[in-house]
């Protein structure tokens, strides 16, 4: 069985694979030059749902989904522990910054209150 925290990883390692997989169709047809690039610029497999000092999420997280410039990745979580004063128990939007490893929860209203209603989609 698949551990909660996996999913959202596998996730974002299927959306590096797609785009690996379609950089290399287009170089086939000769629209892109091969080029050498380091290790770090092909590929970083990171995990998303962990809060403050790298915690794990102590909820299951899905529909995680990858910005296009690959520095954010938004999910929803039932995680209590991924940010400080989550205490509305229920599933929320969260969005994680890969560069910085910050996890913020986005899912508030304008004042910052917790929603009193459950987040469904990022």
């Amino acid at each position: 069985m698949i551990g909660r925290g996996v999913r959202a990883s596998m996730v974002v390692v299927a959306a590096v694979a797609l785009v690996v997989a379609l950089a290399a169709a287009q170089a086939s047809r000769g629209n892109v030059r091969p080029r050498a690039v380091g290790a770090d610029a092909v590929a970083r497999l990171a995990r998303v749902n962990v809060g403050p000092a790298g915690v794990q999420a102590d909820r299951s997280t899905s529909g995680a989904v990858l910005s296009s410039s690959g520095q954010y990745v938004a999910f929803v979580s039932g995680a209590r522990n991924l940010v400080r004063d989550d205490t509305n128990r229920l599933r929320d939007v969260f969005v994680r910054d890969l560069r910085t490893s910050w996890t913020t929860r986005v899912s508030t209203s304008s004042t910052g209150a917790e929603s009193d209603g459950p987040s469904a989609k990022p």
